[in-house]
């Protein structure tokens, strides 16, 4: 899963940088993709209970927003990896650690005024027991969208 991740984004990059080299414009690499709202990725690795439903309802959320889509190829994501919190042979399935990963990309002019594209990330730790699912995904979603508007070019 980690390795079609990775291609998955060298391939968007150099798509990138193919465009550029016909003179394309960041600003027309970064359009919206579906109905004017941004495609976002949302991988999830984990088997547990807790983090399958977390991720399907995350992707749900991304459906039902007026600013984000579901979008396999973009290079913003959402990256889930879940475990169930009970050790041993035999998962309870009623609360998940659950690591998150924002990614984003970001274009801005070098010092060189060359445009550049950077990915930004940040992290967050959840525990999410099976009855704030929905609760923890909504927070995750804003999380998202609040670290997306904080992404500028210096």
């Amino acid at each position: 899963m980690a390795m079609k991740t990775m291609l998955r984004q060298l391939l968007g990059l150099f798509c990138f940088i193919f465009l550029i080299g016909f003179g394309a414009t960041p600003a027309v690499l970064a359009q919206p993709t579906t109905r004017g709202r941004v495609g976002i990725d949302v991988i999830h690795s984990g088997e547990d209970r807790v983090g399958v439903m977390l991720g399907a309802s995350i992707k749900d959320g991304i459906a039902a927003s007026s600013r984000f889509a579901i979008d396999e190829r973009s290079l913003a994501e959402i990256s889930l990896v879940s475990l169930d919190q009970a050790l041993g042979e035999f998962p309870t399935g009623s609360s998940s650690a659950v690591s998150v990963q924002y990614r984003t990309p970001v274009y801005c002019k070098d010092a060189k005024g060359e445009w550049q594209l950077y990915v930004a990330a940040e992290h967050s730790l959840y525990i999410v027991g099976r009855n704030r699912i929905d609760t923890i995904a909504k927070e995750i979603v804003a999380e998202f969208s609040a670290f997306r508007d904080r992404q500028k070019c210096y």
